[in-house]
C-alpha cells in the first residue's frame, strides 16, 4: 500500500512538472519557435547604408538559403504567420511599435494564390540615407519550393515603400 502511494505521489510530481514546462514553452514564444522552426527568422540593427547594388548580398545569406531548402510553400503549415508573429514578437529590439512593425510584414506579405511569401530576415538599417526595414522574404508557388528571394524596402517614418526586388532560383546559389 506505501508502495502504491509513493509511486502515485512520484507519477502526480511528474505531471505537475510536465505541466509546468509545456505553461513555459507555450507561453514563451522564442522558445516556442527554436524548438518548432530550424532555422528561425533573424532580425538584426546595422548602421549601414546600402545602395541598390548592395542588395544581392541578402540573397546569399544563409537564413534565407536554410528556409528554402528546408520548407515547402504549404499555406497549410501556417509558416508564413508563424513567422510574421515570431518577428513580430521581437519589434522591442528595433524600437518601433509591434502594430506597426507587423503592420510593415503584413503590407509586404500580400495574399495570393500564385506566390506564397514567407519573411526569415529583418533588418533595420539604411537605404540611401533614410531610416528604413529591409525584409527579405523566401517564395515560391504554392506546394512547390520555396525556390525566390524578395526583397523589399519600407521607410520607417512614413512606411512608403522605397524599392521591391526578387532572384531567380536561389538554392544553391
Amino acid at each position: 500500500m506505501r508502495r502504491a502511494i509513493f509511486l502515485l505521489i512520484i507519477i502526480l510530481t511528474l505531471l505537475i512538472i510536465l505541466g509546468l514546462v509545456y505553461f513555459y514553452v507555450s507561453s514563451n514564444n522564442k522558445l516556442l519557435w527554436r524548438l518548432r522552426l530550424k532555422p528561425s527568422p533573424q532580425l538584426s540593427i546595422s548602421n549601414k547604408d546600402y545602395q541598390k547594388h548592395d542588395l544581392s548580398k541578402f540573397y546569399k545569406k544563409e537564413i534565407v538559403q536554410s528556409f528554402a531548402k528546408e520548407y515547402k510553400a504549404d499555406k497549410r503549415s501556417n509558416l508564413k504567420e508563424d513567422a510574421t508573429e515570431f518577428l513580430g514578437n521581437m519589434n522591442k529590439k528595433i524600437e518601433i511599435p509591434k502594430e506597426r512593425f507587423i503592420e510593415f510584414l503584413y503590407y509586404v506579405n500580400p495574399e495570393t494564390d500564385k506566390i506564397y511569401m514567407v519573411p526569415v530576415y529583418v533588418e533595420k538599417a539604411k537605404y540611401e540615407n533614410q531610416d528604413s526595414l529591409i525584409i527579405v522574404q523566401v517564395a515560391g508557388r504554392p506546394g512547390g519550393k520555396l525556390n525566390q528571394a524578395k526583397i523589399w524596402i519600407v521607410r520607417i517614418r512614413d512606411g512608403m515603400l522605397l524599392l521591391a526586388t526578387s532572384s531567380g532560383n536561389i538554392i544553391g546559389n
